[in-house]
């Protein structure tokens, strides 16, 4: 992007948790970033639903295709997603003084 991660960030200062930039390098092509996800061994990947499958003009194409193990979430447009993720809540007291 060409703004910084952290003046994004400065509204919401302080925050309760470690924020990493990660930018993606558009110029990758997809047997670069298969080789790199199974590199990293990413707990959860969510992709476009295109890339889980091959295409449909060469269907034995299946190293165009993400082979994951935890197979990737796929999405598609107008698709509502349910990551999975750990939520805790913590109970607070708030004293008038």
């Amino acid at each position: 992007p060409d703004f910084s991660y952290l003046d994004a960030l400065a509204p919401y200062q302080p925050l309760a948790m470690k924020c990493v930039y990660c930018p993606i390098d558009t110029r990758l092509n997809f047997h670069q970033v298969s080789k790199l996800l199974k590199d990293i061994q990413p707990l959860h990947v969510v992709c476009p639903e295109p890339y889980t499958q091959p295409p449909p003009s060469q269907p034995h194409r299946s190293d165009l295709m993400l082979e994951l193990q935890p197979p990737p979430m796929a999405y598609r447009r107008c698709s509502v997603l349910g990551l999975p993720f750990r939520r805790r809540y913590e109970r607070i007291h708030l004293l008038p003084e």
